[in-house]
């Protein structure tokens, strides 16, 4: 076999759950529906009352009676601290099992010849328990990343190539992919702002921001919106506002340099369409997301 194209990283979060009410727990927390057999890996996030997103994370239901919460980028301390606030009678049993994971991150290109060797099909919402690890679909490398999480001190069976940190994070940004720390932050925007509205449900029952997020989504506008722009010349260094006659209408959060060109992630208000925009001291062709 050819070597697989890797992004070697550590998670920011891995919790395990036990605990005869675990289930009930997590599907009570996040934005995401867990209901479904064991095998089942959600994308969800964790909000406010104001629905403002504060972290998210992949729910993998490894066991009946034993479930991993896995996140690129949110703190365990954040999600424990979060989670714990809200563990009244529920016999429930949270640890952190973060320090004992590594991420192997496949770009969509490999990741098909990678799971055809493995005679492994995996569906969008499935894990596949592996030997030495789970794999599922993820999204760090951009859609149809399929991510390998494998215990920390286990030697990879197959030849790897391995992805710069530099190079992922421009694949992140061509594929249109919000960094929860970079372009999201704790507390700035909701569901519908950041285009992650794939990881909420709306029938599933409540949990902490859903009728706020609801309520926005039915009326489906917001002040503002997550974008991808790009531009010539030097990118600039963000976090960059962009200004129109003195007044901000919004920022550019991350950016990547290519030969020809310079994409970005950032959020611009709704009433800028998209488009080639003079910002001051900025040209932009801007493209929602």
């Amino acid at each position: 076999m050819l070597p697989i194209k890797v992004f070697a990283t550590r998670p920011a979060a891995v919790l395990q759950f036990r605990g005869e009410d675990h289930w009930n727990f997590l599907q009570s927390q996040g934005t995401a529906d867990l209901r479904g057999p064991t095998g089942l890996c959600r994308h969800s996030l964790w909000l406010d009352h104001k629905g403002l997103i504060h972290g998210d994370a992949f729910v993998l239901r490894v066991e009946e009676a034993r479930t991993l919460l896995i996140s690129y980028e949110t703190p365990a301390t954040d999600l424990m601290e979060k989670l714990q606030k809200h563990l009244i009678a529920d016999e429930v049993e949270m640890e952190d099992h973060t320090g004992a994971w590594k991420f192997f991150s496949i770009p969509s290109e490999s990741a098909r010849a990678f799971l055809k060797d493995r005679v492994v099909d995996l569906e969008t919402d499935r894990l596949s328990i592996e030997a030495d690890g789970y794999l599922f679909n993820g999204h760090r490398l951009g859609h149809g990343t399929l991510e390998y999480l494998v215990p920390a001190g286990t030697e990879l069976p197959f030849k790897v190539e391995l992805i710069s940190t530099k190079e992922a994070e421009a694949s992140r940004i061509q594929g249109g992919i919000p960094s929860m720390l970079a372009d999201v932050g704790p507390g700035r925007f909701n569901p519908l702002e950041a285009n992650l509205l794939e990881s909420v449900s709306f029938d599933k029952g409540c949990y902490l921001g859903q009728e706020v997020v609801a309520r926005a989504h039915r009326l489906g506008r917001s002040s503002k919106r997550l974008i991808r722009a790009s531009g010539t010349g030097p990118p600039p260094t963000v976090p960059c506002l962009l200004d129109l006659d003195g007044t901000n209408v919004g920022e550019l959060s991350s950016v990547a340099e290519f030969p020809d060109c310079f994409l970005s992630l950032g959020w611009l208000k709704s009433r800028i369409p998209d488009g080639e925009q003079a910002f001051d001291g900025l040209t932009l062709a801007v493209e929602s997301l």
